[in-house]
């Protein structure tokens, strides 16, 4: 293997969280970040090999970084960045761009937990053991987070299951953060081109939501 300078060793760490696409790593200089590897990045000689990521491939301009999670997170990120409104970020980890691995290219993202340093409650989680939701504090948590989303006009994927998270204050706060799959990549992307539409794709996400997943307890 050759090394690049300013190289992050992962190899001799194990990661701390996996997913279909990648796993994640704590950062080994900075315990307040994580660095995510992608498992599924193209060869430089990528071809679709089906209709459906032809035409994903051809709308992208024939940009094969797209089929990289990584990639893709960071490209949304820059261009959250670009809105200079921190709010953006209010309910998804702060990205610090790619670095070099011995593993790869790794995303570094903000590491999310509760505020005694314990791992996050998922989405899917909680409804498994509370199922009806009826703490008012993780009700008006979900109605901020949803109401951020059409408000700052933010498309996210996989809404409500492990990438959705409680993170608890020490004084029993609850936020919603939502740590991965960001941005639109729909197969014709029109979200990234009108706000309107972007905004009826998200209204559409939240009804979905609200209506397969959450389920608030009747007083």
């Amino acid at each position: 293997m050759i090394f690049i300078k300013n190289m992050l060793r992962l190899s001799a760490h194990q990661p701390f969280a996996s997913g279909e696409e990648r796993d994640v790593y704590l950062h080994p200089e900075d315990d307040g970040k994580c660095i995510k590897i992608s498992n599924v990045t193209p060869p430089e000689d990528f071809r679709p090999e089906n209709l459906r990521d032809w035409l994903f491939w051809v709308t992208r301009g024939r940009n094969t970084g797209y089929f990289d999670i990584n990639y893709t997170d960071d490209l949304f990120y820059q261009q959250l960045g670009q809105r200079n409104d921190p709010e953006v970020f209010k309910h998804i980890p702060k990205c610090y761009g790619l670095v070099d691995t011995d593993l790869g290219k790794g995303l570094v993202c903000e590491l999310i937990q509760n505020e005694d340093s314990t791992p996050c409650t998922t989405m899917k989680q909680y409804i498994q053991k509370h199922g009806a939701i009826s703490d008012g504090k993780v009700i008006r948590a979900i109605d901020d987070f949803l109401n951020w989303l059409v408000e700052k006009n933010i498309i996210l994927r996989e809404m409500g299951g492990t990438n959705t998270f409680f993170q608890y204050s020490k004084n029993g706060a609850v936020k919603l953060y939502h740590i991965d799959a960001v941005g639109c990549l729909d197969l014709i992307p029109l979200a990234n081109y009108w706000d309107w539409f972007s905004r009826l794709r998200i209204k559409i996400k939240i009804n979905h939501l609200r209506r397969r997943k959450i389920r608030i307890k009747k007083s």
